[in-house]
């Protein structure tokens, strides 16, 4: 039976047709497999973070309740014991913030307990009412008080707490009130808008005797105190979900519908700051301990995040199929005679060609040889690529390391007398950083993340420095002979990049005489056409005139494995060369090699930049903030501006300095941030300041950045930059600059103090 087609389609369309509509329907069959799949997940998981959190809530409540079981058995609570107390239960319960404990002080009772407390070595102690601006002053008479006896941890910024009587709070005294009435854990939320802040509580009544009252009035009479216990609802919210990819929000409303508790976090890697639109979406609502218990869950739609492995497979053969069914068609339409005509065509083509693919294999293989020597360059450039991204890795947080060093050095030096033996280890531990930060700075130029700083140097002094170096490595068989002439001029250079070709051409020379020992021989003096000789010259074994030939190759070495990477010499011959020097080689097979470098001089005088003192440095008493997120560096830059006269205030984070503004705590100067800090960067934390008080100045200090540097930094509304580790004398300098320019550019928001010289 013969099949014949419409009119106009061939087989091939025909063919094809089919195919695609074979792969539609078995993608799109894999496509609702996978969203089922991941909607039965989400109810899954939403179900154990559900259970996981109620899980949490009733382990505090239960430690509310036991707490305050166990203070009202024991006769008598004092601080050490109520410590323990505490201590034991927050190293169970880590959602535990802290733990207050409240005694009911009667009118009667107050100046016998306040002359208690005092002697117990809270010497300004009194129960006391907290008012506007956060400012305490004495409760006035009334009939009892439940004032703040313990509080655990106590810290400075909690101090202010004790003896706060929480009747006299608004939210936390109704909340007080309703578990001396009701018997029952009550939940009050944090009504302190500035520091200290205190957060949410679960108040717990405790009563006098075994049994607890039934009626209200049998409460109010037999009430000795209050336990109160500090919430972290955010650490709870954050344990339950864990490592789901799953955001949350966590309210508790009061029967007015007051929010209690606020809480939300997302563990979606592109969701960090909170929801974006869901279509799979829980919500449960429970009571607690009275309140209106509100959690919603939800997972962003299925087809953002999941697995398209199966789904790409399922529509790769359903396309290959398709292709295969329609060259099957195109190749059965064709006619025997165009095969025969074809296959002559090719019979002659591979005739024509034969000898010119003859001709031309010579010529592959030469191509090939090329190929595999250019393929080898390619792989040594991106070694030094890579070696390049690690390099400014591992500077940046070597600057952090060399901030706190030198300003902890700076500090000490401060305090000792300038005739000390001490000062005088000091002074070298403060050069040897100054070194090691010309290093990193010639580290991020080898990375090209830096520019190399070139100022007008003596070669004498720097060779100096690098001999110190080379005598602690060199074995006591070298002997050390140095001649340099007195009237040497000055070269345009980087110190620390001679030292690395002193440093490199002694190693080498070192080891050209390990086996018989000798002399390393470094002459200085100058020649024809204003240029700098420096010389370095060994007794060693010497070189043949094919070492020779290859000697500042990159990898070139003639070492054992282990021993030498091939890349000291030709460091030093990049170093010379980018000063715009050049080298001589003299080398004799068993005599020994000597390595003549010439740099150019300039008429420029030398700095002494290094040694300028201390008595320059400006001060002032303005206000500060200082926000870094190393504790190390943090304390250090903290010590150095209080040095100089400074009111600072720390934050250890973006988020805290933040915080501190928005709580009203403006009256700032001036603020000095770090760049690389998680959650938010320094730029954009001055962004977020000056939308709170646009005129503030702000300094970013940072170790290494790649978006921010001296050409662009003012882009971003940055006043200055300083680079990490910096000195005392550098940050006094440009701190007092930019105060004094902000007084003059703008009207300060808050009375001024100038600066101190």
């Amino acid at each position: 039976m013969k099949i014949r087609l419409p009119q106009g389609i061939s087989l091939s369309v025909l063919l094809s047709v089919f195919g695609i509509a074979f792969t539609l329907v078995l993608t799109g069959i894999a496509f609702r497999e996978a969203i089922d799949y991941e909607k039965e997940r989400f109810h899954t998981d939403a179900e154990t973070i559900y259970d996981s959190l109620n899980e949490r809530i009733s382990a505090l409540g239960e430690v509310a309740t036991s707490l305050s079981t166990l203070v009202s058995s024991t006769p008598r609570v004092d601080a050490d014991q109520f410590r323990i107390f505490a201590e034991t239960i927050k190293a169970r319960h880590p959602y535990l913030a802290c733990t207050a404990y409240l005694p009911q002080i009667t009118a009667a009772e107050r100046e016998s307990f306040e002359r208690e407390r005092r002697d117990r070595g809270f010497i300004t102690f009194e129960i006391k009412n907290r008012g506007l601006g956060q400012r305490f002053h004495r409760a006035p008479v009334k009939e009892r008080y439940f004032p703040i006896a313990y509080f655990e941890p106590f810290e400075p910024d909690t101090a202010a707490l004790i003896g706060l009587d929480v009747l006299g709070e608004r939210e936390y005294g109704q909340a007080a009130r309703r578990a001396i009435v009701t018997g029952k854990i009550s939940l009050a939320p944090d009504d302190s808008r500035d520091a200290p802040r205190t957060g949410n509580f679960l108040f717990a009544p405790i009563y006098a005797g075994k049994i607890e009252p039934t009626s209200s009035r049998g409460r109010e009479t037999t009430i000795n105190g209050l336990i109160a216990i500090g919430l972290r609802p955010q650490l709870m919210l954050k344990d339950a979900i864990r490592a789901a990819s799953t955001s949350a929000r966590w309210r508790i409303l009061d029967h007015q519908g007051r929010e209690l508790v606020a809480a939300t976090y997302s563990s979606l890697p592109h969701d960090p700051e909170g929801f974006v639109p869901f279509t799979l979406t829980k919500r449960y609502i429970k009571d607690f301990y009275g309140n209106s218990y509100e959690l919603v869950i939800s997972r962003p739609l299925p087809w953002l995040d999941m697995d398209y492995t199966t789904i790409f497979l399922v529509a790769m053969a359903g396309s290959v199929i398709t292709l295969l069914l329609a060259l099957a068609g195109r190749q059965i339409s064709i006619r025997r005679r165009d095969l025969e005509v074809r296959n002559r065509e090719i019979e002659k083509q591979v005739a024509e060609k034969t000898a010119a693919l003859r001709e031309s294999n010579k010529l592959l293989r030469l191509e090939m040889e090329e190929r595999q020597r250019v393929a080898a360059e390619l792989r040594n450039v991106q070694k030094m690529e890579a070696i390049g991204r690690l390099a400014g890795g591992i500077a940046h947080d070597f600057n952090n390391l060399l901030a706190a060093i030198m300003g902890y050095t700076e500090l000490a030096a401060m305090e000792l007398p300038s005739d000390s033996s001490a000062q005088a280890d000091l002074d070298q531990v403060l050069k040897a950083s100054r070194r090691a930060k010309k290093v990193v700075q010639q580290i991020l130029q080898f990375s090209r993340q830096g520019p190399a700083e070139r100022t007008p140097l003596q070669l004498a002094p720097v060779t100096e420095e690098a001999l110190l170096l080379l005598r602690a490595s060199f074995p006591a068989g070298i002997e050390i002979e140095t001649d340099f002439s007195p009237g040497c001029a000055p070269v345009l250079a980087d110190s620390t990049q001679i030292q690395q070709v002193l440093i490199n051409l002694g190693a080498n020379a070192a080891h050209a005489m390990q086996e018989k020992g000798g002399k390393l021989r470094i002459t200085l003096g100058m020649v024809q056409d204003g240029y700098v000789r420096l010389s370095v010259s060994d007794s060693g074994c010497g070189m043949d005139p094919e070492v020779r030939d290859h000697l500042f190759e990159p990898y070139f070495t003639t070492k054992k494995i282990g021993e030498g990477s091939g890349m000291g010499l030709a460091v030093v011959h990049g170093i010379v060369e980018s000063h715009h020097g050049f080298i001589e080689v003299e080398s004799v097979p068993g005599r020994g090699s000597a390595f003549h470098i010439y740099f150019p001089s300039t008429t420029a005088r030398p700095s002494d930049e290094e040694h300028r003192g201390a008595a320059s440095i400006p001060s002032g008493s303005e206000t500060i903030l200082l926000v870094d997120d190393e504790p190390g560096v943090l304390a250090t830059l903290e010590r150095m501006l209080t040095s100089l006269g400074y009111q600072v205030t720390a934050a250890i984070s973006s988020t805290t300095a933040l915080e501190i503004f928005r709580s009203g705590n403006t009256d700032f100067h001036l603020v000095v941030t770090d760049q690389a800090m998680p959650q938010l960067a320094g730029t954009d934390l001055a962004h977020q300041l000056r939308e709170l008080r646009p005129e503030i100045p702000v300094i970013l200090c940072t170790g290494y950045s790649t978006a921010i540097h001296e050409g662009n930094f003012r882009n971003f509304g940055i006043q200055a930059l300083i680079m990490k580790p910096c000195t005392r004398e550098e940050l006094g300098r440009i701190v007092r600059q930019v105060l004094d320019r902000s007084a003059t550019d703008t009207t300060p928001s808050a009375p001024g103090r100038g600066p101190r010289n």
